[in-house]
């Protein structure tokens, strides 16, 4: 396990197509599963309130989409109106800390190494089936120290 690591997970077009349309990316489960076992620590760091995260959250663990501990993970509280800063998350250091994010313009200047990139997930037209992203994830994951 990756001793005091903070994986902060965006939830729309990162691990799901939209809050709306709640689509969930290929290896979803899988994945979460493996970030369960290999940080010490998620959070989810998203745009959409806790509320509607409660509700997307309920809808994916009654599918048997995501693990059945996925709607009790923290969630980050921001204005939304600038970034996703780190030192947002309680008792975190944020040099310890890493957000996987599909958007570049919710990431601070200063945090850019602490950016884990994913494409993002819409759920639209051929080839959604084959999407690797989360795949590609857990190899960058793995990387870290």
């Amino acid at each position: 396990m990756k001793k005091d690591i903070v994986l902060a997970l965006d939830l729309e077009y990162t691990l799901i197509s939209s809050a709306t349309l709640c689509f969930s990316r290929p290896g979803l489960h899988e994945f979460l599963l493996f970030c369960q076992n290999t940080f010490e620590r998620l959070v989810i760091f998203t745009t959409v309130s806790e509320a509607t995260f409660q509700r997307v959250a309920q809808q994916l663990m009654a599918l048997n989409e995501v693990p059945p501990w996925f709607g009790d993970l923290e969630y980050i509280t921001w204005d939304r109106r600038g970034k996703k800063d780190l030192r947002l998350i309680p008792d975190a250091n944020v040099k310890r800390c890493y957000l996987l994010d599909d958007r570049r313009e919710y990431v601070c200047d200063s945090q850019i190494n602490n950016w884990i990139t994913i494409e993002p997930y819409e759920f639209v037209g051929e080839g959604v089936d084959n999407d690797r992203e989360l795949q590609k994830v857990i190899h960058q994951l793995n990387a870290l120290q």
